[in-house]
């Protein structure tokens, strides 16, 4: 059963995909792209940051909110870009 990309990513499916995390630990390693996130979502994932901007960002939950954006922007424009065996999807 082939489940819609939307379906996917509300039911966080992709988090029980190991391409996913292929995908996830590819594009965290890659320094334009996460800086690109930043640029496009007003995020700090890629900055450094005082101490005390990042404790603050942790209790009001700045940090997880900006990681989870993150994983789901990665799960919309990567993963189910290139498919879960890893070969681009082709539209027809």
């Amino acid at each position: 059963m082939k489940v819609d990309v939307d379906t996917a990513i509300e039911q966080r499916l992709y988090l029980a995909d190991p391409w996913f995390h292929v995908c996830l630990e590819e594009t965290a390693s890659n320094r334009e792209f996460v800086a690109n996130f930043d640029r496009l979502y007003g995020s700090d994932l890629a900055r450094r940051r005082a101490p005390i901007v990042q404790m603050v960002d942790d209790a009001t939950g700045k940090s997880k909110d900006d990681m989870r954006a993150f994983v789901e922007f990665v799960a919309r424009y990567v993963w189910a870009v290139i498919g879960p065996d890893g070969k681009r999807e082709r539209s027809t």
